[in-house]
């Protein structure tokens, strides 16, 4: 009977131990998809920045918006001039491209840790499970 106990013992941190890799291999794959993402954004960045910097870019109408340019002129504060509100738009626009780009990058770099983690945690796990099935079967 204590010849069991042992081989049980074994048989259950061979269960723990699958457990954790299936664990593992489920965080590597959604962020390793995750990480394409970020990796894509980084790449492109227009095809990553939200709807709200998109469309407060498509006119030079939707920029003044943004500005509250007709609040601002009918308070009588400081306006920039009608003729240069497309270059404004278009350095703005640039600015925000240049941001998604970064923030992807930095998004890119933390999900690489996040897989690293987690094949780290895989090929522990695997060989834990491995040991304790060769000793089942010893």
């Amino acid at each position: 009977m204590s010849n069991g106990k042992p081989k049980l013992r074994t048989r259950a941190l061979e269960i723990y131990a699958l457990t954790a890799c299936l664990g593992a291999l489920s965080f590597f794959a959604i962020d390793a998809g995750i990480g394409i993402y970020h990796v894509i954004g980084a790449v492109c960045p227009t095809l990553t920045v939200g709807g709200w910097d998109i469309s407060r870019h498509e006119s030079d109408e939707a920029f003044l918006e943004d500005l509250n340019y007709r609040q601002r002129l009918a308070e009588g504060k400081p306006v920039p001039p009608r003729d240069q509100i497309p270059a404004m738009r278009a350095a703005s626009w640039a600015r925000t491209l240049r941001r998604e780009r970064l923030e992807n990058l930095v998004k890119t770099l933390e999900t690489t840790i996040g897989v690293l983690v987690g094949l780290t945690v895989f090929v522990i796990h695997w060989r834990i499970a491995s040991r304790a099935r060769q000793e089942v079967a010893a």
